[in-house]
C-alpha cells in the first residue's frame, strides 16, 4: 500500500497532497491543529482526522478486491504541528499499514489466527494533531487439495488522540484490509475485521 504524508509544519509551504491509499496531514486551519487521516483500504477510503466535516484527510481506496497485484495496507497521515511548537515534538506520528501475506501449498492448514493489522496512530500534545492509523493488510491463502484456516484477521488501526482531551484533534482510523481464499472445495475459515474510527 501507499505511505501516508507528514502533517503540516509551520515553516513548510502548506499542507501536503493526498494520495491513493495513504492518509495525509490535516489542513492548516485550526487551533488546536487537525489530526492526520487514516489509511485507505481495498474497498473504502480511510477515516478523516479532526472534526471539521469539510476537511478531508483520509487516504483513498487503493488496489482491488481481488488483491492482484498483491499489496499491503496503507499508512496514515501525520498530525499537524501547532505554530507554537517550533520543535515539532507534539504532533502524533502516523501508523503503518498492515503487511501482505501469501500462503500456497498442496494442502494448507493454519491452526490459530493469521493477522495483518494496521498500526495505531500516536497521540499528540501541545495543541498538535494526532496521527492517523494505517489500514489493515492483505492475506491470501490457497491450496490444490485442501485448505483450512482457523481465523484470518485484517483490522485497521485506531487513530491517535489529542492528550489531554481537546489539546489537539484526533487522527483518523485506518480501514479494514482484505482476505482471499482459493481452493477446490469450500474453505473452513472464520474471517474477522473491524473498521476503526
Amino acid at each position: 500500500g501507499a505511505g501516508g504524508d507528514a502533517g503540516y509544519f509551520p515553516s513548510g509551504a502548506g499542507k501536503p497532497p493526498g494520495s491513493y491509499g495513504g492518509g495525509k496531514g490535516g489542513q492548516e486551519c485550526c487551533a488546536p491543529q487537525e489530526g492526520g487521516g487514516g489509511g485507505g483500504g481495498f474497498t473504502f477510503r480511510g477515516f478523516d482526522g479532526g472534526i471539521l466535516l469539510t476537511h478531508t484527510s483520509a487516504g483513498n481506496l487503493h488496489g482491488n478486491t481481488s488483491l492482484v497485484p498483491v499489496s499491503g495496507g496503507s499508512g496514515g497521515g501525520g498530525g499537524n504541528v501547532n505554530t507554537g511548537d517550533a520543535a515539532g515534538i507534539g504532533a502524533g506520528s502516523a501508523g503503518a499499514g498492515g503487511g501482505a501475506l501469501v500462503l500456497y501449498g498442496k494442502q494448507t492448514s493454519v491452526k490459530g489466527t493469521i493477522r495483518s493489522k494496521g498500526a495505531d496512530g500516536l497521540n499528540s500534545i501541545n495543541n498538535c494533531g494526532a496521527g492517523g492509523a494505517g489500514s489493515g493488510g492483505a492475506i491470501i491463502c490457497g491450496a490444490k487439495v485442501s485448505l483450512g484456516v482457523t481465523k484470518a484477521d485484517v483490522p485497521g488501526g485506531i487513530g491517535g488522540l489529542g492528550i489531554p482531551v481537546h489539546s489537539g484533534q484526533d487522527g483518523g482510523g485506518g480501514r479494514v484490509g482484505r482476505v482471499r481464499f482459493g481452493g477446490p472445495a469450500p474453505v473452513d475459515a472464520q474471517v474477522t475485521s473491524r473498521a476503526s474510527n
